[in-house]
């Protein structure tokens, strides 16, 4: 099993920024970030959790006549999943879930989403 974090490598890092004078607050702050952006864009099993969900567009018509089969109550926000098909291959594509069902349309019947992952944030151009 490969080793998580090497402890010479934490010790140069720290030495590094104290050397350029960054405070151990500033340091923590960094780790933070650091452990922010790690999280938004690691693989998530499906067997550990599946995304949020929120009200949909159709929560508002629940228990009331303009309510149809093919509406949902909760929806997540798009997100980017890995696909296994029959036979092993894997593809990538967005999606989301509907009442904690993954919403793909062109999937074939025995494929399933195994893992999932947040959309990374849109470019904003350079900042001046």
């Amino acid at each position: 099993m490969a080793k998580l974090v090497d402890y010479q490598d934490v010790k140069d890092c720290i030495d590094l920024a104290i050397k350029h004078g960054v405070t151990l607050e500033e340091f923590r702050g960094y780790v933070e970030l650091w452990d922010d952006f790690v999280d938004g864009y690691r693989w998530i099993s499906v067997d550990e959790r599946l995304p949020d969900e929120h009200d949909s567009l159709f929560a508002k018509y629940a228990g009331t006549e303009k309510w149809r089969p093919s509406m949902w109550l909760k929806s997540s926000d798009t997100v980017e999943v890995t696909i296994e098909h029959p036979g092993g291959q894997r593809t990538t594509t967005l999606t989301g879930t509907h009442d904690g069902i993954w919403f793909i349309p062109f999937m074939t019947r025995d494929a399933v989403v195994v893992a999932w992952r947040p959309l990374s944030k849109p470019y904003e151009g350079r900042k001046a």
